[in-house]
């Protein structure tokens, strides 16, 4: 049973999705009122670059980021030029020093489908495979498919009687073309449509059937959902939520590099700016047939990491290289099969020359990481510090100046046991100085800390 977990008590809204009591997918969402995915403006143009770039004022802070040269919008933008109103619907958030991106493409989403005004037809969700229910589901949304108004039906019309589907496109088509023609003579800049809450959009799409069971701890949010006619249940236990249900636990994991697979294998998984790295390892297998098993449980682990840490753009997956003529085409389609469960449209590109295999994945919200760790101090973001070795050497190198080059003839060296008895190695191979060296180890939490305190005799 597939049970999801929303907990409103902390800064943010935390959505949380179990199966048999595993964490596979994690949503960080703020409680404040900034543009958030799927808002719609009328902006002004502040700035056009000679890259058919725009910067476009909406009334936040910044400006957000709108590329004209999309084909999908080159009707409505190319002509675009600064102090002109313009508008459109935030697609990317904006984080670190990355700003939000917009698009003219607007669309109004529901369970499902979704309205788009670009006018390219009618789309039918590719995780739909029976022939006969896809040509059913063109049929329904062929008298929408009109004046520059097109149709996407998702993934979740399979199961879904026609009524229902074609009652959500009428409302969804009605309210977008309002929101249109409100454009028009609304003064920029000016919010014109406020997508439904992140949290709400989260629990739309991670809820799939009566099955489902959403327990919140709010009762007000309660309230709205019963309202929709989920089946929830509200949590009143005096123990956090996240805690009783071993969730908290489970997302403290999702911070370590190395995640351990069941064979006794592992991943190893670097996000930086450019690209996401994950690196199979075979522990102590040493056999042909235990390197694939380890490669085809780890096919599993990347999509479900994937998912739950929200990694988003160009991904690389070293695998175990294995002998067989078709093993690489057999990991492409494992993995392809595991990602299909994932809700963000992700793309598997295939094996390099050099056997890593590689996927992008669509950046939509903040990584998961974004809301909750922050750059170390001490090291930069780097996670590496000088090694203790290397610390007692450039102590050492600030006594000698010290004696050789001011008045003060004696000094008090403070800092951790590993670095001091490093620094006492070092002076112990030479008499010079020695003397006048007092050692002081101190408990510290920094690792590289040191303070060398100046005496005269």
């Amino acid at each position: 049973m597939r049970k999801i977990y929303m907990d409103c008590l902390s800064k943010y809204y935390r959505i949380a999705l179990l199966e048999d009591g595993k964490l596979q997918e994690i949503v960080y969402t703020e409680k404040d009122e900034k543009a958030s995915v799927g808002d719609i403006f009328v902006g002004k143009i502040e700035k056009v670059l000679p890259s058919k770039i725009a910067f476009v004022n909406i009334g936040e802070e910044y400006p957000v980021f709108l590329q004209l040269t999309d084909n999908k919008e080159k009707n409505n933008t190319f002509k675009a030029k600064p102090g002109q109103d313009i508008i459109v619907q935030i697609e990317k958030e904006a984080y670190n020093e990355k700003r939000a991106v917009a698009t003219t493409c607007v669309s109004i989403s529901g369970k499902y489908s979704v309205v788009v005004f670009d006018n390219s037809g009618i789309g039918v969700s590719k995780k739909i495979t029976d022939n006969d229910r896809r040509e059913a589901l063109r049929k329904i949304a062929e008298p929408y498919n009109v004046d520059g108004y097109s149709i996407i039906l998702r993934t979740n019309c399979e199961n879904t009687p026609n009524d229902e589907i074609e009652e959500e496109i009428s409302v969804n088509l009605k309210k977008l073309k309002d929101i249109k023609n409100k454009g028009v003579y609304t003064k920029a800049p000016a919010l014109l449509y406020k997508d439904v809450s992140v949290e709400e959009k989260t629990l739309r799409d991670l809820y799939s059937s009566e099955e489902d069971l959403i327990i919140v701890n709010d009762r007000k949010v309660y309230d709205n959902i019963l309202k929709n006619g989920m089946n929830v249940e509200y949590y009143e236990d005096n123990i956090p939520m996240f805690h009783n249900y071993l969730i908290e636990s489970q997302i403290d994991k999702l911070f370590s590099k190395k995640v351990w697979l069941k064979s006794g294998g592992y991943l190893i998984i670097d996000e930086t700016e450019a690209m996401t790295v994950i690196d199979v390892n075979s522990g102590k297998a040493v056999s042909q047939e235990s390197f694939i098993k380890t490669n085809k449980e780890a096919a599993e682990e990347v999509a479900r990491q994937i998912r739950l840490r929200n990694i988003s753009g160009m991904i690389i997956v070293d695998f175990i290289n294995t002998k067989g003529e078709n093993d690489a085409q057999n990991l492409s389609n494992l993995l392809r099969n595991y990602i299909s469960k994932d809700r963000v449209k992700t793309r598997i590109i295939g094996m390099t020359e050099l056997g890593l295999m590689q996927l992008t994945r669509q950046k939509i919200r903040k990584p998961l990481s974004k809301y909750i760790l922050c750059e170390c101090p001490y090291c930069k973001g780097s996670g590496k510090i000088f090694l203790p070795e290397m610390i007692a050497e450039k102590i050492k190198t600030e006594i000698i100046n010290v004696f050789t080059n001011t008045i003060y003839n004696k000094v008090t060296v403070s800092s951790n046991a590993t670095i001091i008895k490093s620094l006492k190695a070092i002076f112990s191979m030479s008499n010079n100085y020695k003397d006048n060296i007092t050692f002081n180890t101190i408990e510290t939490s920094k690792a590289d800390y040191y303070l060398i305190e100046k005496f005269k005799k």
